[in-house]
Order: C-alpha cells, then sequence, then structure tokens
C-alpha cells in the first residue's frame, strides 16, 4: 500500500512537469515517506510494543503522508485551498500521534517505576 502510494504520489508530480532535476529527489523522499508508513504497518500485531502504540504510529504516520502529500501537490502541482493550514494541522496531528505512539514501546504495559 504504502509504496503504491509514493509510485502514484511520484507519478503525479511527475505528470505536472516536475523539472529533471528534482525528480530523483521526489523519488527518494516519496520512497522515504512511504518506507516510514510501511515499518509502522509492520509493528502491527507486535508482541514488543502495545496496540495502542502500534495503531497510533500508523495513524500518525499515515497523517505525516497526508500533510506532506499537501506540500507537494501544492508546491509542484496545483494551489491547494488553506494548505498552509491544512499542512499545520496534519503535521502537528501527526506529530501528536507519533508522541503518544512511543508511550506504549517496549513490551511491558505497565508503567515503569522510577527507583
Amino acid at each position: 500500500i504504502s509504496y503504491g502510494f509514493a509510485g502514484s504520489f511520484f507519478y503525479i508530480m511527475n505528470s505536472y512537469s516536475l523539472k529533471d532535476e528534482l525528480k530523483i529527489a521526489v523519488a527518494a523522499y516519496a520512497f522515504t515517506i512511504a518506507t516510514m508508513l510501511w515499518t509502522s504497518i509492520r509493528r502491527l500485531g507486535s508482541k514488543n510494543s502495545t496496540r495502542r502504540s502500534q495503531v497510533l504510529g500508523i495513524v500518525g504516520a499515515a497523517i505525516f503522508v497526508i500533510s506532506d502529500s499537501i506540500i507537494g501537490f501544492n508546491k509542484f502541482a496545483m494551489p491547494v485551498p488553506y494548505a498552509k493550514h491544512w499542512v499545520m494541522i496534519t503535521y502537528y496531528s501527526a506529530q501528536f500521534c507519533l508522541g503518544l505512539a512511543t508511550n506504549g514501546v517496549g513490551g511491558s504495559k505497565k508503567s515503569v517505576k522510577s527507583e
């Protein structure tokens, strides 16, 4: 799914006359973002983190992909209405989810007590 997104994103950006010098960079970035989403999806079912952490990681990664897609479309394809607002809303929502996801990493479902 995530690599399909990356390929689609690169194809769409390419169809809007992306400059040749940016094609490799955009492809690499799309691949990197897709890898982040794929990695978060692969965590699902892992015993090293809680289910809540896994789901929040996927949601955060997916929202981050949306945020970066808005930036890309607005910059290279077509104007996105209220792009700055949408980018900030999605970016901070993604960071919030990813931050909450880190709370359930480590395999223990109990809170760690300080000594």
